[in-house]
């Protein structure tokens, strides 16, 4: 046999390739033809993108530049991504938005795939289009966790993908008929394609495989409770159902750890970002664990103010009510969900008991805002015009709750970020009044010590970097300052190295505090800048020093 006889046909390879482009056309035909069945729309999409422009109005019209977000403004190299085990954050910051930090057009790109990834979300609940899916909607995309995370720009546009991901990973689960059919009944190229769905969302943002879990268990709960009485086993077709999810899932976090090995050996080393959440000694005390994890949901679901920043105990009185209509619905299957209920309010929570009970970013329980949403939607199915009534009161106080907690949000981040752009134009002007030959456009090495810090009438949520100063974050970070000011247009300004700062620390106690006069002067070819009388982490060094 010669070397041509074995090259296969021109005409066979091209027949394989026609084979799979009809495969392919075949199976977009009938995901189109589906996606019309369930009544998926652009009229439904473009009136939630309209809600949530409304909704995000302050993001798309605000350059609201908030921390970590001058260190994205000013890197090349989205590597440190992989870094921190997000490697879809890393895919979108190269190819899709290589300068993340910017107003409007990632926005835009959460507005319009929250209102498509809300439509999938509610055909996988079973829930047709409504004036009460509209009037629910708020709750679900305006949330306060939405604000909190996606004050990084950075993570935004991969974030929006990621909720995409696990909606449409939700849809192709649960919305197949208004039955409890079995999810892994289709083909097995759909399995694969949630699958990899699934990786790429934790990808982007860890947390998302919670709110993937509540919509699992979210999505259980309400088609059971719309077919009481029509399932004669409802516990062996739910529990063959959450063990199927919860196979795919345990592919999904294969998938991604594998993925995400091949992508910090070839891009980035491990950072330990993610490892600094876990408590290895959780097991050492369990139920303390279990209490502190108790007292958080409490808070939480509570709406309490040392929480987020100001009093949403509607909040609460919304979940009490929807916990109701689950214990009063179906007592023959009542046990069933109760177990469903339980598993949607736990499962924002589940990172809390890998950290050991301590409390962790208010940002990671994005979950809270679909608890919230479905207990809306629990109340909002109540059949008699009393009840429907005061659940529609009751709602509306929630929206007011919340639109007043995000304005003011809104009203600190404006406050808090005006007040670094003052502070780094006065600094760079005290800088130049120092000499009356001052070159702007020369080099200039500055060391700053201490922070200097804000603190408004208006909500601030704890952990929340949106209302953060890049002059008191970190207890004074100078690198965070330099690159703020560098991004507002100072773009000569150095740092000296750590030792040099550590050794002028004589020469800054002996200094005035901002703004008293001589908080500002010149040592050698290094500006200082004293900006508190408590030290920087850098700058106390010293005392370890001598």
């Amino acid at each position: 046999m010669t070397v041509m006889d074995k090259v296969p046909p021109a005409g066979n390879f091209k027949n394989k390739i026609f084979s799979v482009i009809r495969s392919l056309d075949n199976g977009l035909d009938a995901s189109i033809a589906r996606v019309h069945r369930d009544g998926l729309n652009l009229r439904e999409i473009g009136f939630l993108s309209l809600l949530g422009a409304i909704l995000y109005s302050y993001f798309l019209t605000n350059f609201s530049f908030s921390i970590d977000d001058e260190f994205a403004a000013l890197r090349h190299d989205p590597a440190v991504w992989v870094g921190q085990d997000r490697w879809l954050v890393y895919l979108v910051e190269k190819w899709i938005l290589p300068q993340p930090a910017v107003p409007f057009a990632p926005y835009m790109i959460l507005i319009v795939l929250l209102a498509v990834s809300y439509a999938l979300l509610l055909r996988a609940h079973g829930v047709q289009t409504s004036w009460k899916t509209y009037f629910a909607y708020p709750v679900f995309g305006a949330f306060p966790m939405w604000w909190l995370i996606t004050a990084f720009h950075a993570n935004t546009a991969a974030l929006a993908i990621g909720v995409f991901f696990i909606s449409l990973s939700a849809y192709m689960l649960f919305g197949e008929s208004r039955g409890l059919a079995s999810p892994l009944r289709g083909a097995l190229r759909k399995h694969s394609m949630i699958i990899i769905m699934l990786a790429c969302a934790i990808a982007a943002y860890q947390s998302l495989l919670l709110l993937f879990i509540c919509f699992a268990f979210g999505s259980l709960l309400t088609r059971n409770l719309h077919n009481q009485g029509a399932n004669q086993n409802p516990c062996t077709t739910i529990l063959k159902l959450l063990l199927n999810v919860s196979l795919l899932i345990l592919l999904a976090l294969v998938l991604y750890v594998a993925m995400n090995a091949v992508a910090q050996h070839l891009i980035a080393a491990d950072s330990g970002y993610i490892a600094h959440f876990i408590n290895p000694g959780i097991f050492e005390s369990l139920f303390k664990v279990l209490r502190l994890v108790w007292k958080e949901q409490i808070a939480l679901y509570s709406g309490h103010a040392n929480r987020y920043g100001a009093n949403l105990g509607i909040n609460g009185v919304v979940i009490g009510l929807a916990t109701l209509v689950v214990l009063r619905a179906g007592r023959r299957q009542i046990a069933v969900n109760v177990v469903l209920w339980l598993g949607v309010l736990i499962a924002p929570f589940a990172l809390h008991f890998v950290s050991g009970g301590e409390p962790l970013p208010l940002r990671t329980l994005i979950a809270l805002a679909y608890v919230s949403w479905l207990s809306c939607m629990l109340l909002l199915s109540a059949r008699h015009t009393s009840l429907m009534a005061a659940s529609v009161i009751i709602i509306a106080l929630l929206q007011i709750k919340i639109f007043g907690l995000t304005s003011q949000y809104m009203a600190t981040a404006a406050i808090v970020q005006s007040h670094d752009r003052l502070l780094a134009a006065d600094i760079y002007r005290r800088i130049g009044e120092l000499s009356g030959s001052f070159d702007r456009n020369a080099p200039l090495k500055m060391d700053i010590y201490g922070s200097k810090s804000i603190n408004t009438i208006y909500a601030k949520a704890n952990t929340g970097s949106l209302q953060g100063s890049f002059f008191s974050w970190d207890n004074g970070n100078i690198l965070r300052m330099v690159s703020f000011m560098k991004v507002m247009g100072y773009e000569n300004i150095s740092i000296p190295n750590n030792n040099e700062r550590i050794a002028l620390t004589p020469i800054f106690k002996q200094m005035p505090v901002w703004p008293a006069a001589g908080s500002v002067k010149k040592c050698g070819d290094i500006y200082l800048i004293r900006l508190s009388r408590e030290p920087d982490p850098t700058h106390a060094k010293f005392k370890e020093s001598v």
